[in-house]
């Protein structure tokens, strides 16, 4: 059985992150919002529904975030996105990023799992959560989708969908390059270059590159953990093949080394009364872990090719994109965090993915508006795994030998909304996916009772071959009344699913989410205030769990009882006056699980009530700028501030988690140079990524978020 990390949880944790960063520029007119000063709140355009539409006309519970609010943040990995957006939780275990929307997501990053939130780059899907790295530079914005949208993203979008996009070439030529400078060593760099070669072809180029020491001793070895060793670059080119057919073609190459995370383990132990001793790890006070931990290490080669066709038929647009990408992952990572001994896992995996798009939409006007379009994912990968002792010479204890494991999918979906009235429109589609998982393979397994006990060792070789298959018909309906040109009510029903999967000693269905969903989008006092709220309720079936099987000394999924989720999520946007700028989010999550038994290793305990994975009941975001014009440029002061209440890292609720935000600091978008200071994590707080009980061992196993770091940025534009 493999060992797969099973999450314990926090109890009364609060996070709450502020800070206050200057920039000052040259140019003596800039501005440090997207408006100059008088001006109203700009139109945002996205493409949440696959198709070109208005912000505050677009019927989704969503945020965006501009490329200057990623820059202004320093947002650079997924990871970070919950600073700007506090409702998206974000946490890191071993190296694989878990996304997690209204309290959904998946924990299962192994090689069948699937991700309940759909990530994509430009539409193309990321179906690995370790290809998530380093993927937030040279953006046009981010879009994050909240609840359900399994009509056009799919059977990975039960908690919602993540679109993240890049800035495309375009006719002007410019530039830009930008370097940091902080503590613990940090150089990070990034740079464009825009090039429109003739009126045919425009080319665009970025880099990005991020480098630090270890945040954290890695006690008693000589390399601090926690450090980073990241580069990535971006090619792209958009041809106008003849007057109605386009192609933009993009490449991108990223690397990821280092030694990896820090984990601290500690002991788990319960007082007489039989109650959990909740801990604080060693390197949350003293900057170091105090276990004899092993040195890790991470090896990561992501090779990306995507490609999007636009073809103008006349009577309709079609499109067609997909991608390749070849992710290489080699990685070492200490199992126990040196309670025991030295216990280490390691990944040699090899992953190919490609996925295709072929979809036709109508032409703006008319009472119709439509698309259809069919989908086909193909992903294959080589795992070769081993858990190990370390304690000089590697004992390897178990193999994980699978030299194909596949997945397909293909789906076909469509979507149409019809205007009833000019102000009244109703909405409905309807998408079949079906999903096939496969797998081929041997695990070779030591005796751990007799290598304990006498060191001898006996191994067992046992087949790890395997499938499943499943299928569903996932649809929306809605409504929308546009009571005037900057006043909308919506309300729409959406649906979800998640493929089943399968272990060496189960298989397990998929999971459904039903949301009711409804929500108004305004601006009033001359497109200087802008209020969104949603309201929703969803109902959660059949949904994957983490179970420790004690008499295998593993974890399987199961299929195991419901949840239901309700909330509010509301947005506030205003310019205060021509240099004041203020954003206020505000949102009320309540997601529990209904009555179900779960085994906690000690048992079956009912865990009805329990808050679900990482679902904080209130999550807080404040951004506040203000701008004072001086002969020289303009002195901008920004404050970013982030609250989340208590929440937990597994279903059981049995351990503290605490998690701050961090910030940086905003800057004049229209001078030649810029320069910037910034401090994430003022309060130093403890910050949580990963909680893992680790119950063959008997220890909980931690992993952090990074401690107060501080820098300046130097920017050109050219």
């Amino acid at each position: 059985m493999k060992y797969r990390a099973r999450t314990v949880s926090s109890l009364g944790a609060i996070a709450l992150g502020t800070f206050v960063g200057v920039a000052t520029s040259h140019a003596a007119n800039a501005t440090s919002s997207d408006e100059s000063p008088g001006a109203q709140l700009q139109e945002v355009v996205v493409t949440a529904e696959k198709r070109t539409s208005n912000l505050q006309r677009t019927p989704i519970s969503m945020a965006v975030i501009s490329s200057s609010e990623l820059s202004t943040l320093g947002t650079s990995d997924l990871e970070q996105l919950s600073v700007v957006s506090p409702d998206l939780n974000m946490s890191d275990s071993t190296g694989r990023e878990i996304v997690t929307i209204r309290g959904i997501s998946s924990q299962d990053t192994t090689e069948i799992g699937n991700p309940a939130v759909s990530v994509s780059v430009d539409g193309v899907y990321i179906q690995r959560p370790v290809d998530l790295t380093a993927s937030l530079y040279d953006l046009d914005r981010v879009e994050v989708l909240r609840g359900p949208q399994g009509t056009l993203y799919g059977g990975s979008a039960v908690g919602g969908a993540i679109n993240i996009v890049t800035a495309k070439p375009t006719d002007q030529r410019e530039g830009s390059v930008s370097m940091t400078y902080g503590n613990y060593g940090t150089i990070t760099t990034t740079g464009m270059m825009n090039i429109p070669v003739n009126d045919r072809l425009q080319l665009r180029a970025s880099f990005y590159t991020d480098s630090h020491t270890g945040y954290r001793n890695n006690y008693p070895v000589p390399q601090r953990g926690d450090d980073d060793d990241t580069k990535s670059a971006r090619l792209e080119a958009l041809f106008k093949v003849t007057d109605h057919l386009t192609a933009l073609i993009t490449g991108e190459y990223t690397t990821v080394g280092g030694v990896g995370s820090v984990i601290d383990g500690l002991p788990v132990q319960y007082d007489s009364n039989g109650n959990l001793i909740v801990k604080t790890p060693h390197f949350a006070n003293n900057g170091s872990s105090w276990g004899l931990s092993t040195q890790g290490y991470t090896d990561l080669t992501v090779k990306a090719l995507r490609w999007q066709f636009n073809w103008d038929l006349g009577f309709a647009d079609a499109t067609y994109l997909g991608g390749f990408a070849r992710t290489q992952f080699d990685h070492m990572y200490d199992l126990d965090g040196g309670v025991l001994t030295t216990w280490a896992y390691q990944n040699d995996d090899v992953d190919d993915t490609q996925d295709q798009e072929l979809r036709l939409s109508s032409k703006p006007g008319g009472p119709w508006v439509w698309q259809a379009g069919l989908y086909y994912l193909d992903e294959g990968q080589t795992i070769n795994d081993h858990f190990d002792n370390i304690p000089g010479p590697t004992i390897v204890l178990f193999t994980y030998d699978y030299p194909l494991v596949t997945a397909k999918s293909y789906a076909a979906f469509g979507q149409l909304t019809y205007h009833l009235t000019d102000t009244l429109d109703i909405s409905a589609g309807a998408r079949y996916q079906e999903d096939k998982k496969s797998r081929l393979g041997t695990q070779d397994t030591a005796n751990l009772g007799d290598y304990l006990s006498n060191g001898s060792l006996v191994y067992t070789l046992a087949s790890e071959n395997g499938s499943s298959q499943s299928s569903k018909t996932t649809w929306h309906a809605g409504i929308n009344w546009f009571a005037t040109s900057s006043n909308m009510l919506y309300a729409k029903v959406d649906t979800g699913y998640k493929a089943g999967g399968f272990s060496t000693l189960n298989q397990y269905g998929p999971e459904t989410v039903t949301a009711f969903e409804a929500g108004s989008k305004n601006r009033w006092l001359g497109n200087r205030l802008q209020f969104n709220v949603a309201a929703f309720l969803e109902n959660y079936d059949n949904q994957q769990v983490d179970v420790f099987i004690p008499a295998e000394a593993g974890d399987l999924i199961e299929n195991a009882g419901k949840s239901r989720i309700s909330g509010v999520e509301t947005d506030l946007l205003a310019l205060l006056t021509p240099n004041d700028r203020v954003d206020l989010s505000l949102d009320y999550l309540h997601a529990r699980f209904l009555p179900f038994l779960a085994d906690n290793g000690n048992g079956n305990v009912n865990i009805g009530g329990n808050y679900m994975d990482q679902a904080p009941d209130v999550s807080i975001g404040l951004d506040y700028a203000h701008d004072w014009n001086l002969s020289a440029g303009v002195l901008t002061a920004d404050v970013h501030s982030a609250f989340k209440s208590a929440y937990y890292f597994s279903i059981f609720n049995t351990a503290d988690t605490r998690q701050s935000a961090y910030s940086d600091t905003d800057h004049p978008h229209d001078s030649n140079w810029t320069f910037a200071g910034y401090v994430r994590n003022l309060e130093n707080n403890v910050v949580l990524v990963n909680a893992t009980e680790q119950a063959f061992f008997g220890t909980d196993a931690y992993e952090l978020a990074p401690p107060r770091t501080f820098g300046v940025t130097i920017t050109t534009e050219f």
